[in-house]
């Protein structure tokens, strides 16, 4: 075997084709296709998931903090200076809440916000496109009928 040879030999078995390149480039562009969508989905349910769990511990609160009021339970814990007076803010913020919490979030496309339904003393998601966020400066003692 002369010197020629053995050198183009080692070129020859050493790097990938072209052919062999594309092959994997098409096979990762399809893993991707496929993968996008699925991580995508899995997102927005995580959030929606956190949106339910955020709109059940506002629901808590807010119950606790109502029913204290029909009691007629003053409320220097949320407000000393005007008993009667604390609002859904004020509530919030004494239990470590961000009021940011029944703003407006945006999960796939649509508007979610979370609402207190006053007549069943609940909350709710509200979904939809320009919704309006909810009034957290509402006083406490008009979340409900008395």
């Amino acid at each position: 075997m002369t010197m020629n040879e053995r050198v183009s030999k080692k070129k020859s078995k050493s790097g990938f084709t072209l052919v062999e390149l594309v092959i994997v480039i098409a096979i990762l562009a399809v893993l991707a296709g496929i993968a996008i969508p699925v991580i995508t989905t899995t997102i927005n349910a995580s959030k929606m998931s956190v949106l339910d769990s955020d709109r059940a511990t506002v629901e808590m609160i807010l119950k606790e903090a109502f029913a204290s009021y029909k009691t007629e339970i003053k409320y220097p814990k949320y407000n000393s200076k005007a008993p009667y007076a604390a609002t859904v803010s004020d509530v919030l913020i004494e239990n470590n809440i961000d009021p940011q919490v029944m703003s407006i979030r945006k999960i796939g496309g649509t508007e979610y916000c979370i609402y207190w339904d006053t007549a069943k003393e609940c909350t709710y998601i509200k979904s939809g496109t320009g919704i309006t966020e909810y009034n957290i400066s509402t006083k406490v003692s008009s979340l409900g009928v008395m």
